[in-house]
């Protein structure tokens, strides 16, 4: 078996004002029509109260050009991934269209992906050619992958300024920088304050009921699982999805490692501090020992069978209670928390992760946005929307949290509460928000779980900006490498994953050779060269 790449013992230890004026200043000489040209330029934007000034400016100046031309109503047609909303979403568009309508003449008809699903839909639609408006993007969902192929529009300087005018100046420099590839920017990524900690929510009732000590390791975990297993015949211990993080929360990031979904399905890692020793997570040792694990998880009645089939994913299943835990990263899982209280009260819930000691990386500005098609017939309207969304607070509000007393409660403390209602999943939206979220507008929540605040104000300690941020990939010459190594995952490494094999062993032995036999060590020894070529510019 291949030598391992990587050695953990060494990484170890570490309302704003309405802008009908600026929109309808926009003009549309830019050449739009060839979504693809022209250069990103660069923001030079310094202090807050700087780039307040440069905000209002650029809106005065756009104020006195040519108006663009938004006599024509359009449908801005998009898509986002995750959860589909309820009751209630029908009447949360219905305003956001009201908004749209009258302040760009636009209105917008939103497609969800669900958890199950993008992961082959939304690359089938990339590389179609629909003239869809927008689409989420971000470093995890096809931006790097996708983006140099050509999958979105070329998001300009003169497109940003004129287009969203306010947002450009107001976003910091290395926002932007982050959104490059190859120089060129391609989506409007998100402002905020999140760190990629993953973990679970499990049945902290249960745990103490059947005297399983707080879990604090892989042992612990499974200890939780055979009590499950043997006192809980309606549930099964991991039921969910097979796209759900399991070894991310388990292994990789616990061990310091930068996860990376630029090049490959499953993602490539390294260490955080040696960026130019990117690796496949199969040739691990940590993993590789974790896969050992899931064997005998399996083997015990621990994973569901239905595993890699499944469509419905753990957090459905535990609210239903029929699994023992559900997948979650830190910054959703107050959420989460409070959805599964509301049906269930009597319930104790408890946040479980094994970061330790290790070091925490704060969430990239790419890690959630959106990108204007290739193909859209209105990427002006698209940014005039975008530029809507970051500089109206109501339109905002009405995208990440919905109707004020319907899906949320304002407090008169300036933070946001959850209305009374017989079942949480009515007050459920469409998970557009992922990908349009700004520091500016967002709203503390009264009830924000106390564990997770504890957690974030450590992770403030010991944070680290990812040194794979603001590198682009180009792996043309690798592309059939790159479709071998990707159908080896789906279809021989995740069965080693979820623990559906015969001989651990015997098929990891048998992954590598076919990993090295599709090329993946050229794969990486490309992608390293980028990186260090990169990184000593």
């Amino acid at each position: 078996m291949q030598e391992k790449l990587l050695n953990s013992n060494r990484r170890k230890g570490m309302k704003a004002k309405k802008i009908m004026s600026v929109l309808l200043a926009a003009c549309l000489t830019l050449g739009l029509g060839a979504c693809g040209s022209g250069t990103a330029g660069e923001n030079t934007a310094g202090t807050v109260s700087e780039q307040s000034a440069q905000a209002e400016e650029a809106a005065e100046s756009q104020a006195q050009g040519t108006a663009a031309d938004i006599s024509e109503e359009v449908t801005l047609r998009i898509y986002a991934v995750g959860n589909s909303g309820d009751i209630h979403q029908d009447e949360i568009y219905q305003r956001i269209n009201e908004i749209t309508k009258e302040k760009i003449n636009a209105v917008i008809e939103v497609t969800m992906l669900s958890w199950g699903d993008y992961v082959t839909k939304l690359p089938a639609i990339l590389a179609s050619g629909e003239d869809y408006d927008l689409t989420y993007t971000s470093s995890w969902c096809y931006y790097k992958t996708e983006g140099p192929k050509g999958a979105f529009c070329e998001l300009t300087e003169d497109m940003l300024k004129t287009y969203m005018p306010k947002t450009y100046v107001e976003y910091p420099q290395e926002a932007w920088e982050e959104a490059k590839l190859d120089g060129k920017i391609y989506m409007i990524p998100c402002v905020g304050n999140e760190f990629e900690s993953h973990g679970y929510i499990i049945r902290g009732d249960l745990r103490k009921k059947y005297g399983v000590n707080e879990i604090k390791t892989l042992d612990d975990l499974e200890a939780y699982f055979a009590a499950i297993k043997e006192n809980e015949p309606g549930m099964t211990p991991i039921k969910g999805t097979a796209n759900e993080g399991l070894n991310t929360a388990a292994v990789v990031f616990p061990a310091d490692y930068v996860l990376t979904y630029a090049i490959t399905t499953d993602g490539l890692v390294t260490p955080y501090d040696s960026p130019a020793e990117l690796n496949d997570r199969a040739y691990m040792e940590e993993v590789q020992d974790f896969y050992r694990r899931t064997k005998g998880w399996y083997d015990n009645g621990y994973i569901a069978n239905d595993i890699l089939s499944s469509k419905t994913t753990s957090e459905d299943y535990f609210k239903a209670g029929q699994s023992g835990l559900l997948f979650t990263n830190i910054n959703n899982a107050s959420d989460k928390r409070k959805a599964i209280l509301q049906d269930n009260p009597d319930w104790e819930l408890e946040y479980v992760d094994f970061e330790g000691d290790s070091m925490v990386e704060k969430t990239a500005y790419i890690s959630n946005g959106m990108a204007v098609g290739r193909n859209s017939k209105n990427p002006e309207r698209a940014l005039m929307f975008m530029e809507l969304c970051y500089q109206d607070e109501e339109l905002y509000d009405l995208i990440n949290y919905g109707l004020e007393g319907v899906t949320y409660i304002q407090n008169e403390d300036g933070t946001i509460g959850t209305p009374e209602v017989n079942n949480m999943q009515e007050i459920q939206m469409d998970n557009l928000g992922m990908g349009i979220r700004n520091i500016k507008f967002a709203k503390v929540r009264e009830d924000e779980w106390d564990v997770i605040v504890a957690k974030k104000k450590e992770y403030e300690t010991k944070c680290y900006t990812s040194p794979l941020n603001g590198i682009t990939f180009n792996m043309d010459e690798v592309n059939a490498e790159l479709a071998a190594i990707n159908n080896i995952f789906i279809q021989y490494e995740r069965p080693l994953m979820w623990g559906i094999v015969d001989d651990t062993d015997a098929k990891l032995e048998e992954l590598m050779k076919m990993y090295d036999d599709a090329g993946m060590q050229k794969v990486l020894e490309l992608a390293n060269k980028q990186i260090a070529e990169q990184i000593g510019k």
